[in-house]
């Protein structure tokens, strides 16, 4: 189901990350057919089908590349536009300072790397990610009529 003006968006690299299930994410290729969107693994593995009846809302992360599709049933899935950042952190050196202190310290700025390299990451693919959600947004709402 295209959106309003015909046309679908083109298949893009992403990486997918389903929330709350997993934390690693998977690279693949997005794209959306007439029923749903779907995500194809680059590295063997089956293709993820996102129902578009079954989609309840699909949300662009300001300031990030990421576009967030939240399911009926309550699953949310996570296509980030540009590699994710880690989300563990090095181990921290605490020569002189408690490690309770190291590590908290260290989680704040890994925090704040993450959330600059998002956003950088973010105002680059902004018109991809702008016409990814507003095509999806448009497929979805046209599946409920």
């Amino acid at each position: 189901m295209p959106g309003d003006d015909g046309r679908m968006p083109t298949p893009t690299t992403v990486w997918m990350v389903a929330l709350g299930r997993s934390p690693d994410e998977v690279k693949g290729t997005l794209s959306l057919d007439t029923e749903a969107v779907v995500f194809t693994p680059e590295v063997g593995g089956t293709p993820i089908r996102i129902v578009l009846a079954e989609t309840r809302t699909v949300r662009r992360l300001r300031i990030s590349p990421v576009l967030i599709v939240r399911q009926r049933g309550g699953d949310r899935t996570a296509f980030f536009f540009a590699q994710p950042p880690p989300l563990g952190q090095r181990d921290p050196d605490p020569e002189g300072v408690s490690l309770r202190s190291a590590r908290r310290t260290g989680k704040r700025r890994q925090q704040r790397r993450n959330s600059s390299y998002l956003a950088a990451n973010g105002h680059t693919l902004k018109p991809t990610l702008i016409a990814w959600a507003s095509e999806l947004a448009a497929a979805v709402a046209a599946s409920r009529r």
